[in-house]
């Protein structure tokens, strides 16, 4: 079992996810980009290169406790952020909940290779223990999600949104006139990458 989600609590009405789309009216979401930007980049955070990691690409653990809660306290994965749609003024917990930020782009354990599909894919892997920029997409064409009333789109950032990284988005929805006015976009200050952070 995975030491650095065991404990990380609960979210129970999804209200500090990221949104990737909030929409008011009629209509049906197509699918995101969705962009992270890890910003976890100290180098103590590696696990050794000389060393096998305790965790194999089935995701069988090692047996040693020890080298395990080491492997965890390191582990640099971002995901693992459920993935909840609410739908017509849906209350918790939404319909449409996932079990990971990985699962909803239909990929598994932690992807670190650059794969495409027509309708998910991981265009941008990120570099070692998942560093740097990730860039994925997922299309509803075969399974899409239809709203009457409204909708969002949320997902959390990180295990019980327990992670601070830059995530940027863009929705792709179908809608009947009138919809919501969009929200004014923020200043450009407001709009650049962050830096690299611990």
């Amino acid at each position: 079992s995975n030491l650095a989600f065991e404990f990380g609590g609960r979210n129970t009405d999804g209200a500090g996810n990221y949104v990737i789309l909030e929409a008011e009216g009629t209509g049906h979401y197509v699918g995101c980009n969705f962009n992270v930007h890890n910003l976890r980049t100290d180098p103590s955070l590696n696990w050794p290169e000389d060393k096998e990691w305790p965790i194999t690409q089935s995701g069988s653990s090692a047996s040693n406790p020890e080298e395990r809660l080491a492997f965890f306290s390191i582990f640099n994965w971002y995901g693992e952020g459920d993935d909840m749609i609410f739908i017509d003024d849906e209350e918790w917990p939404p319909s449409l909940h996932g079990t990971g930020t990985e699962d909803y782009f239909n990929t598994a354990y932690c992807p670190a290779v650059k794969y495409d599909s027509p309708y998910h894919g991981l265009t941008l892997p990120g570099g070692p223990n998942w560093s740097g920029k990730s860039s994925y997409y997922r299309f509803h064409i075969e399974d899409p999600i239809h709203f009457r009333k409204n909708i969002r789109v949320t997902i959390e950032h990180g295990h019980n949104n327990n992670r601070h990284d830059d995530i940027s988005s863009t929705a792709y929805w179908y809608q009947l006139e009138p919809h919501k006015p969009f929200p004014p976009l923020p200043p450009v200050p407001e709009r650049l990458p962050r830096p690299d952070d611990i």
